[in-house]
């Protein structure tokens, strides 16, 4: 029977803080994301997968008697909608709240529904929703629903990835929504979690996108930069500089990974005790010409002598920003150029040599922005740190990696 009480499951309170419900609009429904894969993956047969059990504990009571038992309980009771999603106060679009229960899962074919109820009022879950099952959270599409990939829904749970209210997620095989860092396809995404590591702006369990200072592994404390694109998809991008010591070329001079200026490091550029610059890149030891090549896939927007960067070579990449626009990466104070404009170019293609050019202190300098800025100032706010790029490098001298130095986000 559905609900005309308010239904909860004391073991899954929390399920009334989750910040986005299951809407499916015609917009979405003819939406296309070429970044995900369309074949959405099957789950497996029951002799794979343990079934998830009914919560025995479902206890029905009023919003009053709720209250009154969870009375410190803010997701439920916020003084003003400043700290919870509008999506959330609109429409919770939790099961619990539509179903009586006791709940069950079957398998029909390939897909698995949710059943409510028992003997004559038991009935399939069809309006479709959020449900927690022990520690983990599901989707239910509602029947008829138009899903991400095309087809209509019949109230099945969810599987592979699917927008929900602007936000994209993914379920794996078993239909858990993904938190923290997951792999699909061999390429990485990041979920919002809940508590600590929570992302601001995000639901729980929402893909992320865009520059954010995260653990490396989930529980880890150890942090770093990280870029997703548009897509969602992490980027790891090839290093510009030689990986290893040159030949001949003494460390000091030369050392891979060495950072002389990080990003947003603020600077005395005329040491009168004033900082003047906030660094809108990363500065890289090397006093001698040694190779640079391009990090990504792209266009070169730019191949010769610009004021204040000496000579540069200035590529449009691959990778698509929040925003839109693409990645604009700026390759200064080279001595050689071996690129010519609107040329295309691949991963590690050679684009010059370093020296010092513009500059009175030889160094390289990589700076990256999705503003389709090129030859004019890129302030640090407008940029992205470079270091969130280069995931498995081994930095040297500064670290480029800290609190201080990250959330430049469109």
């Amino acid at each position: 029977m559905r609900k005309g009480k308010f239904i909860v499951s004391i073991l899954t309170a929390a399920a009334l803080l989750m910040t986005s419900a299951l809407a499916v609009s015609a917009a979405d429904a003819e939406e296309s994301y070429s970044g995900f894969p369309i074949v959405q993956e099957e789950v497996p047969v029951s002799t794979d997968h343990v079934i998830p059990s009914a919560d025995p504990n479902f206890v029905e009571m009023t919003l009053d008697e709720f209250q009154e038992l969870y009375p410190d309980y803010e997701g439920v009771f916020p003084e003003d909608d400043s700290g919870i999603s509008p999506l959330a106060l609109e429409d919770p679009g939790y099961v619990t709240a539509k179903y009586d229960g006791p709940f069950e899962w079957v398998q029909e074919g390939s897909k698995w529904y949710l059943y409510s109820g028992t003997g004559s009022s038991r009935e399939k879950v069809t309006l479709g929703g959020w449900y927690q099952d022990g520690n983990y959270w599901y989707c239910l599409y509602p029947s008829g629903a138009t899903k991400y990939d095309g087809s209509t829904a019949t109230g099945e749970m969810i599987t592979g990835w699917e927008k929900i209210r602007g936000y994209w997620y993914y379920f794996n095989e078993y239909g858990q929504m993904s938190t923290y860092w997951k792999e699909v396809s061999g390429v990485y995404y990041y979920f919002s979690p809940s508590g600590a590591d929570a992302i601001p702006g995000y639901p729980e369990g929402a893909m992320i996108t865009g520059e954010h200072y995260l653990p490396y592994t989930q529980g880890s404390s150890t942090y770093l930069n990280y870029y997703f694109s548009s897509s969602g998809a992490m980027q790891d991008w090839h290093y510009p500089l030689p990986e290893e010591l040159v030949s001949g070329v003494p460390s000091a001079n030369y050392e891979p990974y060495y950072v002389n200026s990080r990003f947003a490091e603020w600077r005395d550029l005329d040491d009168d005790d004033i900082n003047e610059d906030q660094h809108n890149g990363l500065d890289l030891r090397a006093k001698v010409p040694v190779k640079v090549k391009s990090a990504t896939d792209g266009i070169v927007m730019v191949a010769g002598d610009a004021t204040g960067m000496g000579t540069v070579v200035i590529v449009k990449s691959n990778v698509t920003a929040p925003n839109g626009n693409r990645l604009i990466i700026r390759y200064m104070h080279l001595s050689e150029v071996n690129v010519s404009v609107n040329e295309s170019v691949t991963e590690k293609k050679l684009l010059g040599k370093t020296g010092s050019s513009g500059t009175n202190a030889p160094h390289f300098h990589i700076d990256v922005n999705a503003h389709n800025i090129t030859t004019t100032a890129v302030r640090a706010d407008n940029g992205q740190n470079p270091a969130a790029f280069f995931t498995t490098v081994p930095w040297v001298g500064k670290n480029p990696y800290g609190e201080a130095y990250s959330g430049y986000v469109d």
